[in-house]
């Protein structure tokens, strides 16, 4: 068991670590080593310190700042190790520990360890039904404690921070029991994947947390049977808000707080096929038909909330996905509302018909020179009727030319004196001799 005693030369070391020699101490991720604030505000500070102050002790570390670690445990402790998973309708899934402290450590703040202090926790003032990530291959699924977001990447392939159970054994009342050997740990790291994490989002002066972690249709269908869904009551501090049913405020030193647990109607089916696990990326979860109440809120919501300010909100990028979901149902409802607006425009498809048919007549028609106009022109172009010709006009037929009198012939003069005597007959004949 480790006792209060047997920290006194880790304790040394720290005091030593702070002071003198920094790089002796096993820090975390770079081994940068600068004061770092713990997560939690000063309003939840002092109900962590009285709440825990008797299941161990605080310390300072140089780079998380006030953390606590638990006194009285076994040498292989580890977090989210004593105890037992449920499933509920509102969170997905949610841890019950068996220890005192573990309505505090478990659903407040992050577990990360360190060389020389062992398991040591950070608080944070943020509530979730456990803050772990999630493993899973074809005969084991597993689970490990999310550090600090600053170095969440850095320790998802570390054995030592997972357990893993068969999936049949994931609702066992005593997971230390049935959980794999610690030497088995790095084969089954190699043989699963990252699947899940828990989500944290933002609601207005509010927040959303769930933790999908594995689909329980594929842990019915490991069962054999549908698993039924719990209602969970949990114990939180003063000032935490968004837990539905909670009980709320601080206990007494040494009081044991236990959450609530009762049965639920919601019956989980076995998946009829079940898909091999894909690696989690961030800004990616799937919501299917089991996910938890609080993501399917979230993921009806207009506008749905955004992920909050960095170091609460560990599976970053799940919330702008579903965001995403939610702007291409608008743009769909829009495209619907258009279609059926006198004037709007019409369906595409009858777009990209009208566009091949003016092709096919483009291939039809020869050349028309480099001369460039818009498609929509050509298309009029090509549509209208060919314009009719010009009417014939009449030309009027020129006069003919003016008939001119020809001047009559004048009659031979009559000369005065020629010597002949003309003789005017009585039929009016002249007759001259």
């Amino acid at each position: 068991m480790r006792a209060v005693a047997g920290r006194s030369a880790l304790f040394a070391c720290l005091i030593i670590a702070t002071t003198g020699s920094m790089g002796t101490l096993g820090v975390i991720a770079d081994g940068a080593l600068r004061p770092a604030q713990a997560q939690a505000q000063d309003d939840f500070a002092a109900d962590f310190h009285e709440s825990l102050e008797s299941y161990g002790q605080w310390v300072q570390h140089p780079r998380w700042g006030d953390v606590w670690l638990p006194t009285n445990v076994p040498d292989d402790w580890a977090p989210y190790r004593f105890g037992h998973w449920v499933y509920t309708d509102e969170w997905g899934w949610y841890w019950v520990s068996d220890e005192d402290f573990g309505w505090i450590t478990y659903h407040y703040g992050r577990w990360i360890p360190d060389r020389d202090l062992g398991w040591v926790w950070v608080p944070g003032n943020e509530w979730s039904p456990a803050w772990v990530s999630w493993r899973r291959g074809d005969d084991a699924v597993g689970w490990a404690p999310m550090p600090p977001d600053e170095v969440i990447d850095e320790y998802e392939e570390r054995p030592d921070m997972w357990m893993f159970v068969r999936p049949r054994e994931i609702f066992a009342p005593r997971l230390s029991v049935v959980a794999f050997p610690r030497a088995q740990v790095n084969g089954f790291v190699r043989q699963t994947v990252l699947v899940n994490r828990t989500v944290f989002a933002r609601q207005g002066s509010g927040h959303i947390v769930a933790n999908p972690g594995i689909a329980p249709s594929f842990i019915a269908a490991s069962v054999g049977h549908p698993i039924q869904t719990v209602a969970v009551q949990p114990h939180v501090l003063r000032g935490t808000v968004g837990v539905a049913g909670a009980v709320i405020g601080a206990v007494a030193v040494g009081v044991a707080v236990h959450e609530t647990v009762h049965p639920h109607s919601t019956m989980i089916q076995p998946a009829t096929s079940v898909p091999p696990p894909v690696r989690f990326q961030a800004g990616h979860v799937d919501l299917g038909a089991d996910a938890p109440k609080a993501l399917k809120q979230m993921h009806a919501t207009p506008g749905g909330p955004g992920p909050g300010p960095a170091g609460t909100q560990p599976a970053q990028g799940n919330i702008p996905h579903q965001q995403g979901n939610i702007q291409q149902q608008q743009q769909q409802q829009q495209q619907q509302q258009q279609k059926g607006t006198p004037g709007g425009p019409g369906p595409q498809g009858n777009i990209e018909h009208r566009q091949d048919n003016f092709r096919q007549q483009q291939g039809s028609q020869p050349p028309q020179g480099n001369t460039q106009q818009p498609q929509h022109q050509q298309q009029q172009e090509i549509h209208r009727p060919p314009p009719p010709p010009p009417p014939q006009v009449a030309r009027p037929t020129p006069p003919p030319p003016p008939q001119v009198a020809k001047p009559a012939t004048p009659p031979p003069p009559q000369g005065a004196k020629s010597g002949k005597k003309c003789e005017k007959l009585a039929n009016g004949q002249e007759v001259c001799k």
